[in-house]
């Protein structure tokens, strides 16, 4: 865990964007999706949610086939025991 975290804080340090710093954090290899994961995390801190590519948005706010607004449907349904 320390070295992810170390992963992401060099990859957050050398950005000067959002999406560089993922790259970066991706990059660097290792637990990619961990140190990716905390880089996000301290990246939108830094640069703020609208920082995040809209192209990226739309890949990640979904499912195939279904939307966000779908996923919290689905979401209440699973919950709600429907």
């Amino acid at each position: 865990m320390v070295a992810a975290l170390l992963g992401a804080r060099s990859a957050v340090e050398g950005a000067a964007t959002l999406p560089e710093g993922l790259v970066a954090a991706v990059g660097g290899g290792g637990d990619t999706d961990t140190v990716a994961a905390i880089a996000g995390a301290l990246l939108g801190g830094r640069f703020g949610g609208a920082a995040v590519p809209e192209r990226w948005r739309r890949e990640v706010h979904g499912w195939p086939g279904l939307g966000g607004e779908d996923l919290v449907a689905l979401a209440g349904r699973i919950v709600s025991g429907r």
